[in-house]
């Protein structure tokens, strides 16, 4: 249950800087 979190924190922080870039992009 460690990707779904940091997907769930990733969404948060995306939505606050206006610029969601999801985990899948960086790998």
């Amino acid at each position: 249950m460690g990707l779904v979190w940091q997907y769930g924190v990733w969404y948060g922080v995306g939505k606050q800087l206006g610029a969601y870039r999801p985990p899948s992009a960086q790998a």
